[in-house]
């Protein structure tokens, strides 16, 4: 992949006005983790690491794939193209323990001689992606843009590559709003708000801006983790009005009956819930229970202690002495009083909770898109 120190290479960590290979990084994060093969290279990149101005602008990696993203504000002209693909061909030649693949991230159309390349391209793509289509006719679409764009030297980067073309800008609200979108997309069960979305993007596009300058790296988890933790932070006031019963009106506050009836219905449904656990639980342990008044119960591992709080266990195994706990379980409840496990064993961190939220609620989702494709 050539001098790591050359002037190419390192443009991108000298010139910090390049922000938007910031929005670019950020933006194809959140794509990943909310589809593994957002390229469509039949790479499943579901644990990877985002790189800046390594061996190329932007380069992702995962375990078995390196991909080299090259970033154009400006128009991408003939020259400007060959010069890419040049590029590209350097890193794929001292590339040989991954599978490589290659993105040209453009914020405008690539025009050849006045034809615009990248609609060409594009045409080509959906004809290669084609499960049903004949491999002598995906060929014979492959040698057609060969032949009309002087693409002989690159014949085996163009299976590999992948154009993006929109203006990624940081300032541009439309870049805001496909992160808000994605947003939504990979934590679905939470609502954000404006406010919320903005300040995490100018939070992410920072951390990006300081990887690029540095030349550094990040991978999926301290990702995940970021956003996690900034959303947790104003989580707490969600569902206010429903908490006080209150809603505002022109000159002061009046209690909402409708709010006040869905808080009852909710604090009803989780003492239903709960009784249902309770009582599973206490069938589950009778035995064990009938047991442990003969034998004094099981000692405590942590003080040695027997283990006897809660009414010997029916209310929940615990120590009385050093609060000691097997078993937790994380559990959400309906209004109709039905209950479903999220997470047994959950670690008890704010970023923690949220994934096994987020993941039950991503499985829901798709179970219910399942159905309906089966019912339709």
């Amino acid at each position: 992949m050539g001098d790591y120190y050359s002037k190419q290479k390192t443009g991108g960590s000298i010139n910090s006005k390049i922000e938007h290979q910031d929005t670019v990084a950020l933006i194809y994060a959140l794509e990943l983790l909310n589809d593994p093969n957002y390229f469509g290279f039949n790479q499943i990149i579901d644990d990877f690491c985002i790189m800046c101005e390594n061996n190329d602008d932007i380069e992702i990696l995962s375990n078995n794939a390196r991909i080299f993203i090259q970033v154009k504000s400006t128009l991408i002209d003939k020259a400007t193209l060959f010069n890419i693909l040049n590029i590209f061909n350097n890193n794929a030649a001292m590339e040989n323990e991954k599978e490589f693949y290659f993105v040209i991230s453009s914020f405008d159309n690539i025009k050849v001689d006045g034809i615009n390349f990248t609609e060409r391209f594009k045409q080509y793509r959906q004809v290669l992606l084609n499960h049903y289509e004949s491999e002598k006719h995906k060929l014979q679409v492959k040698q057609d843009l060969i032949k009309n764009f002087c693409l002989i030297d690159y014949e085996f980067i163009i299976d590999r590559l992948y154009i993006d073309r929109r203006p990624l800008r940081k300032d541009d609200n439309d870049t805001r709003a496909i992160f808000s979108r994605y947003l939504r997309e990979v934590y679905g069960f939470k609502d954000f708000y404006e406010t919320q979305t903005d300040a995490l993007f100018d939070i992410l596009c920072n951390t990006f801006s300081l990887l690029r300058i540095n030349r550094g790296s990040i991978d999926k988890k301290s990702i995940e983790s970021m956003i996690v933790r900034e959303l947790c932070r104003s989580g707490w006031y969600c569902n206010l009005s429903i908490a006080l019963g209150y809603k505002k009106i022109d000159n002061g506050y009046i209690k909402d009956n409708d709010l006040i009836i869905k808080r009852a219905n909710i604090v009803s449904g989780v003492k239903k819930g709960f009784k249902k656990v309770k009582n599973g639980w206490r069938r589950a342990y009778l035995k064990e229970f009938l047991l442990s008044l003969l034998t004094g119960g099981k000692r405590c591992p942590q003080c040695g202690h027997h283990m006897i709080a809660n009414l010997a266990g029916l209310n929940g195994i615990a120590c009385p002495k050093c609060g000691y706990n097997p078993y937790v379980t994380l559990v959400l409840f309906c209004e109709c009083g039905n209950y479903e496990v999220i997470k047994a064993q959950p670690e008890l961190t704010d970023d923690a909770v949220f994934s096994y939220m987020n993941e039950f609620f991503k499985k829901k989702i798709t179970l219910i898109v399942r159905n309906v494709d089966e019912n339709c």
